[in-house]
């Protein structure tokens, strides 16, 4: 299938991000690392903790709860299917181009980059299973400006919904 948003299109995506992103408009701009690695781990919480709340949501329209036992498959069928839904028009909602990009101001830059960080983080969270940077495993390079974790791992937390 050509799924946009599988599994290792998310990963290709991450990596798009951590190597081109930082190479061509922050690093090029005069940025500061330490902050800029500061908001990446913000932004990617963000949307992690936004994804989380709208699974939740989801889990309330199929009238899901934690406790929920004997769940036919069929429902668990149709709420990953919500939540794929939700990470295809999240997906489509960035492809589009952003008049945006074509400002070259370091400040509006960084703004940017913020932006993509978060919608990467949604996407991620919305993948079966959720994905995240493995901040935990995080080695800094001998460049200031590795300021990305370079793997990614499932997220562990109890509560994920697929």
């Amino acid at each position: 299938m050509n799924n946009p948003v599988s599994n290792t299109r998310l990963i290709q995506m991450y990596e798009e991000l951590r190597l081109e992103w930082v190479k061509k408009h922050l690093k090029s701009n005069n940025g500061n690392s330490e902050s800029v690695g500061a908001h990446i781990q913000e932004a990617f919480k963000a949307g992690l903790t936004e994804m989380e709340k709208k699974k939740r949501q989801i889990d309330e329209v199929f009238g899901l709860s934690e406790l929920s036992f004997g769940t036919s498959h069929k429902v668990e069928d149709f709420r990953l299917l919500a939540a794929q839904n939700l990470q295809l028009a999240i997906y489509r909602s960035r492809t589009q181009p952003d008049p945006k990009a074509k400002d070259e101001n370091p400040q509006n830059m960084v703004e940017q980059f913020n932006s993509e960080c978060y919608w990467l983080g949604c996407l991620m969270a919305l993948n079966s299973p959720p994905l995240h940077p493995d901040w935990d495993n995080h080695v800094l390079g001998m460049d200031a400006w590795d300021v990305f974790p370079r793997k990614t791992a499932a997220v562990s937390n109890s509560e994920s919904f697929c």
